[in-house]
């Protein structure tokens, strides 16, 4: 096993230029003026450097390397590599990355950050600042990001939970879920599913190719706004309590309890007999409304007996055990009894 190891005095504040060709990385930022560097290999390897004022140039080569690079905390880290797998942490300075193939993961990073991957998995977690990943393919898990998120996906799922900012998705194809999200999204979807699970955003505009759903977990709050060009699916448990406002040409609705009326161009419609929420669909050539499978928690003890029987009610229609006919009339029975109890 052969070790090389170096530290370089760079300053608090300076720019770090790391090349690998290949193998794994782990850097750190920590509250030192030093760049230091541990790389071993079983092979032969090159390691070549260059220090100019503030500005350090490394560069490994040869044979799959093991690194750990301690860098300052505040200092302007780039890296670049062919096939490299790489763990990063502790920056308060600004990130650019380049990597061929491998996978990423990127944590505790306060700061503006530039990911670049043609193949391979990234992981960001606690991350503050505004973030640009553009990947060929490979999936993308965010957790608890501040900031400014801007994601180009050719393929690949991704996962995005605790997000509270402005974010922008453009996906190819694969499935999104987002968990916990606040503040703005912007969804550009070619194909795939998008799943909204306990989601406060203030605006959510969606457009993108006919096909993808929208799954809308039970106990939404607040106006969803969903523009679309082209077909428009929407999936949602029948256990949701949503407003539903759509403007479209056709409407399809496969949804139990969720009944629609058209004004003019505009439909209307009502799941739940207490709405937590709105859905507005705007510009859709044809939407399509269907049953979806996330499985959404209700407090069965904060609604009343009239909810309660709702509930039960689709729930039997969602295990099978009753029909929709059957479903419809048992809904009309306690609708008509709740009438009848206001007027008396």
């Amino acid at each position: 096993m052969k070790t090389i190891e170096k530290q370089f005095d760079v300053g608090f504040q300076s720019t770090i230029d790391i090349s690998v060709d290949k193998g794994n990385i782990k850097i750190w930022g920590w509250e030192n003026s030093a760049c230091k560097v541990i790389a071993e290999s079983s092979e032969a390897m090159n390691f070549d450097f260059d220090l100019t004022n503030d500005y350090l140039q490394l560069e490994l080569t040869k044979g799959q390397k093991e690194i750990q690079v301690y860098v300052p905390k505040h200092s302007k880290l780039m890296v670049d590599g062919s096939y490299l797998n790489s763990d990063i942490s502790n920056l308060n300075g600004s990130l650019s990355l380049e990597n061929g193939k491998g996978d990423i993961k990127i944590s505790n990073l306060d700061g503006n950050a530039i990911i670049e991957m043609e193949h391979g998995n990234i992981e960001l977690e606690n991350i503050n600042g505004t973030i640009l990943v553009e990947k060929g393919k490979g999936t993308l898990k965010a957790f608890k990001v501040a900031g400014e998120l801007k994601v180009e996906s050719g393929h690949g799922n991704m996962e995005l939970t605790s997000l509270n900012g402005e974010c922008y998705v453009e996906s190819g194809k694969g499935d999104i879920v987002v968990q916990e999200g606040k503040g703005n999204m912007n969804l550009y979807c070619g194909h795939g599913d998008l799943t909204l699970d306990y989601c406060t955003f203030k605006r959510l505009a969606a457009e993108g190719k006919g096909g993808t759903k929208i799954i809308v977990s039970s106990e939404q709050d607040g106006v969803w706004n969903i523009l679309r060009n082209g077909d428009f699916n929407i999936s949602a448990p029948v256990t949701s309590q949503l407003d539903f406002k759509v403007e479209c040409r056709t409407l399809t609705n496969n949804i139990p309890g969720l009944n629609f009326t058209k004004y003019d161009d505009l439909y209307k419609g009502s799941l739940g007999f207490s709405p937590k929420g709105t859905v507005y669909i705007e510009g859709a050539k044809e939407a399509v409304f269907e049953k979806g499978n996330s499985q959404g928690y209700m407090d069965i003890c904060s609604i009343d007996e009239d909810e309660k029987e709702t509930l039960k009610i689709l729930e039997m229609l969602k295990q099978g055990i009753i029909t929709s006919d059957q479903a419809e009339e048992l809904l009309s029975a306690i609708e008509g009894t709740s009438n009848l109890e206001e007027v008396e």
